[in-house]
């Protein structure tokens, strides 16, 4: 078996394992949960869980399989025609052509198989603000709970935003843009990096997606997922360590009464709630 050969059935087996793992129980999903070193297209790069991680690089790697293709059945047409009846020219060029193609039936057929198991699985959203093909993107619903606080920062609580659009803090409910204050009274040097979700918040709370959505499912981000409905804006923001000592953001969140999480390159705060954990 030539190396082309082994190159595409490698990825048709990297189909198998990325739909075995998309099956992972949501309760063990939430312990798959890491910080990315490096970026994958597709994929959020600060927060993730494995079955979207392998979907990601299975995404990539058919595009990478399909562009190759194209280009080896190019090649393999321009030596056939300027073999000028070598008969030996003409086989290899054949070759190429037959392989380039039969890799490539074998790496739709994946995608086939894949979006056959679970459509979910292939529909990979280059944008955290693109809807996937065939699917119509929810607009954010005006937050019902009570209206931020008159100065203080539009519901981050006087803080600055890092990385993210500050229409994130409307998403904070009340209780949430109060512990910011709290906090930003005690240690007002940071960032907030998230409130909600880029793709917003109704989108992720009702329509959860691992390659849209930043955050886990029932993450306190989202009011604790869809299965709190009453619980209509975030309980938790993401405040960046970025040049800035991660014990007083944890000191200021517990004199505040929040709830922590140090998840490294943020420190991950919320409300205490019924509705969520973290």
């Amino acid at each position: 078996m030539n190396k082309n050969k082994k190159m595409f059935l490698g990825l048709f087996f990297l189909l198998f394992f990325s739909s075995i793992f998309s099956f992972v129980p949501e309760t063990y999903a939430v312990g798959l949960q890491y910080t990315l070193l490096e970026k994958i297209p597709g994929f959020d790069s600060t927060n993730g869980d494995l079955p979207g991680y392998i979907t990601a690089v299975y995404n990539v790697a058919l595009a990478v399989v399909v562009l190759s293709a194209v280009l080896m059945v190019s090649i393999g047409g321009f030596m056939y025609l300027t073999s000028a009846g070598n008969t030996a020219t003409m086989g290899t060029a054949k070759g190429i052509i037959f392989d380039a193609i039969i890799g490539l039936v074998l790496a739709l057929s994946a995608w086939v198989l894949l979006n056959t198991i679970n459509s979910d699985l292939t529909n990979v959203s280059m944008n955290g603000l693109s809807a996937t093909p065939g699917e119509t993107l929810t607009v954010p619903a005006t937050p019902t709970g009570p209206a931020p606080t008159p100065g203080s920062g539009s519901g981050c609580g006087g803080y600055a935003v890092s990385g993210i659009n500050s229409n994130q803090c409307n998403d904070a409910s009340q209780a949430l843009s109060d512990l910011l204050k709290c906090m930003y009274d005690k240690n007002p040097n940071t960032k907030v990096n998230s409130i909600s979700d880029s793709a917003g918040f109704a989108r992720c709370k009702n329509q959860w997606s691992s390659n849209i959505c930043a955050h886990a499912k029932t993450s306190c981000h989202y009011g604790g997922g869809s299965g709190h409905p009453e619980c209509t804006q975030s309980l938790a923001a993401d405040l960046s360590t970025t040049g800035v000592s991660a014990q007083a953001i944890i000191d200021a969140a517990s004199a505040c009464g929040g709830r922590v999480n140090n998840e490294g390159n943020h420190i991950h705060v919320s409300v205490p709630s019924s509705c969520c954990t973290l």
